[in-house]
């Protein structure tokens, strides 16, 4: 992907170690959510890394997250799963990977001054137990879908799921791969 043909916006979510961003190319107006990993920070930061026992910095968390885009876009209809991938940009100082942009984002957020789990607005309004039920079950075929891929995402949580328009229906996928293990 060439970052130089996009214009950045805005911040769609901060995490922990990285944040994403909407991007809209200059020609054609498509917006794109890139996934933003400051790799000079990362680098000073350490994690204890239980298979090896050995410490190591985050950037190997980032690249974890590159190669599982690398290795599920293999898998007939991957995208149907988790948010299409669309490739990366690099340099010394920052990995930024490029994946289908949701209008709708995240179905539910964590509100801290709440304590607790808070419908994404823009559905409220048009939500009902059928779409609940129906986004619930398309959330436990993005596990099952990565489980037959032999791939663990290890931070399953409302907030990592997504909503996307889609022709026939609205679909939820699964995103957020830094944490996830291959078992096969």
């Amino acid at each position: 992907i060439n970052i130089d043909e996009y214009e950045r916006g805005d911040t769609l979510a901060t995490g922990y170690n990285s944040k994403v961003l909407k991007y809209t190319h200059k020609l054609t107006q498509r917006a794109i959510a890139v996934k933003l990993y400051r790799l000079d920070l990362l680098s000073k930061k350490m994690v204890y890394d239980f298979e090896t026992n050995k410490y190591a910095d985050l950037t190997s968390v980032a690249l974890q997250e590159l190669d599982f885009y690398e290795f599920v876009r293999k898998f007939a209809q991957y995208d149907l799963h988790v948010p299409e991938y669309l490739g990366y940009w690099r340099d010394a100082n920052k990995l930024l990977i490029a994946m289908e942009y949701s209008a709708v984002g995240q179905l539910y957020y964590f509100d801290n001054a709440l304590n607790i789990y808070v419908l994404n607005a823009q559905l409220l309004a048009v939500v009902s137990l059928q779409h609940m039920a129906r986004w619930a079950l398309d959330m436990i075929d993005c596990v099952h879908f990565l489980h037959g891929c032999g791939y663990v995402h290890l931070d399953i949580k409302l907030e990592n799921f997504l909503l996307f328009d889609a022709p026939t229906r609205p679909r939820v996928k699964l995103f957020d791969f830094n944490s996830g293990k291959s078992f096969k």
